[in-house]
């Protein structure tokens, strides 16, 4: 579901949506139904999404350690420790607000 996905990169699902609609259009990836289950959708690169990535990520992980070199190590080392505190309590709060609108929506 979006909301998977965006509370790994700390988006809502109606933005995710539209980030991947706009990603489908483009050619990059493929919506699928999950055969697992059927209220879920699966999305996979195309073929030109493949190619634009591995284009493309060599130059950003480049950008990326030229940023982070300014933090030695040590200092990298607890801006991801961090980094991972809030993204895991993002995730927890995402998680109350959904159950708790969903009870709230029930009782409705």
């Amino acid at each position: 579901m979006p909301e998977d996905l965006g509370d790994k990169i700390l988006k809502t699902s109606g933005n995710l949506t539209l980030v991947i609609d706009n990603l489908e259009k483009r050619g990059f990836v493929r919506r699928e139904k999950d055969f697992t289950d059927r209220r879920r959708m699966v999305f996979n690169l195309t073929a030109f999404g493949n190619k634009l990535i591995k284009d493309i990520f060599p130059k950003h992980s480049k950008i990326a350690q030229n940023v982070f070199s300014v933090l030695d190590p040590k200092e990298q080392e607890s801006l991801g420790r961090l980094l991972k505190k809030l993204g895991l309590k993002k995730q927890m709060m995402n998680k109350q607000f959904r159950e708790e609108n969903y009870v709230r929506c029930k009782k409705n």
